[in-house]
């Protein structure tokens, strides 16, 4: 090799060092070219109607669109009629397991092809960007995945979706589990891909409502215990209008609930044997409960209570009618 050319292949190598150093959170693949990203540059997909295949054929009602095809192609063709319109898309990816569960460029991958997370992540890296431009700006991408590619493809949402939380979700989606060599795994993976500032995930209805009284009693509920969490709320037409400061610890109140001539009613927490308690909650995050205060009684007898209407859906879910081999497998083979 002359000199010249061992200068050229070093300056390639640097250029090439520095260009994966740029890589976010160190997440570095060789991005492999796929026929069908390709083949979109020269010829642009276009969508044919099967009239014969319609599911739907009474114009009275809504349309509904099923697109039969490479996934990347349908993305592509979307880009042109639904940019920025989609609510909500969710992708159930190849697993990248070592099985015959996917091909790459019509070859199958296996567990040693060298290549093989390189493919997986440049098949994903081209899919995720073209569906991030569907999304609308609330819009929410889920991802479903084990835990052959789940650090990877974490990394990959961070890196395409830097304003975005990312909350993973575990699903046990197989109760009797898959015995490996040290655990028998059960479980599987769904990360929800939310713009950051957005609450857009509803609350769970099977959540039961649990309503209490908004002042703490039992164990640690007394005011000397948590004197910062002893304050008045000041109630007007059944309603909270304003929360007050806290007292200095010389100050008691005579009663528990005090009219004042503007209308409005002070309320304190405190019990029914005028033993001076505390609220659930401190005065910074009093607010982000007001509007699950409610008011009963009548007069100067009010007595304030909080209601949990139904909640969150948590981040790890169990039960039945998640068994993948019941209601998956098995339902799939009954439909068909």
């Amino acid at each position: 090799m002359s000199e010249k050319d061992s200068q050229k292949e070093i300056l390639d190598l640097k250029a090439q060092i520095k260009k994966l150093h740029k890589n976010y959170l160190g997440l570095v693949f060789e991005e492999k070219q796929e026929d069908i990203v390709l083949g979109c540059k020269k010829n642009v997909p276009v969508l044919k109607e099967v009239k014969t295949r319609r599911i739907i054929k009474k114009s009275d009602l809504p349309n509904n669109l099923l697109i039969e095809g490479d996934n990347y192609h349908a993305l592509s063709v979307l880009n042109y009629t639904h940019k920025k319109k989609i609510d909500l898309i969710y992708i159930d990816p190849p697993y990248n397991t070592g099985a015959r569960d996917w091909k790459y460029n019509n070859d199958y991958v296996d567990e040693n092809d060298a290549y093989r997370h390189s493919k997986w992540l440049s098949m994903m890296n081209n899919r995720i960007k073209i569906a991030k431009g569907l999304l609308k700006d609330d819009g929410v991408l889920i991802v479903t995945i084990d835990k052959h590619e789940n650090a990877t493809l974490l990394m990959l949402l961070a890196k395409i979706f830097p304003m975005h939380e990312i909350i993973t979700v575990v699903i046990e989606h197989n109760p009797k589990g898959l015995p490996s060599r040290n655990f028998s795994e059960s479980h599987e993976y769904a990360h929800f891909v939310i713009p950051k500032g957005l609450s857009v995930i509803g609350k769970n209805p099977e959540t039961k409502i649990d309503t209490r009284n908004l002042r703490r009693a039992g164990k640690a509920s007394y005011r000397p215990e948590r004197p910062t969490m002893f304050y008045p709320i000041y109630i007007k037409n059944g309603r909270v209008v304003r929360i007050g400061e806290v007292p200095k610890e010389t100050f008691h109140p005579k009663k528990r609930c005090i009219p004042l001539k503007n209308g409005e009613f002070e309320i304190w927490p405190i019990d029914n044997n005028a033993k001076e308690r505390r609220w659930h909650f401190g005065l910074d995050s009093i607010g982000d409960h007001i509007e699950r205060i409610e008011i009963k009684g009548k007069g100067d007898d009010l007595q304030l209570y909080v209601t949990a209407v139904p909640g969150r859906y948590k981040t790890v879910w169990t039960g039945g009618d998640l068994d993948a081999g019941k209601y998956g497998t098995t339902l799939v083979k009954n439909m068909i």
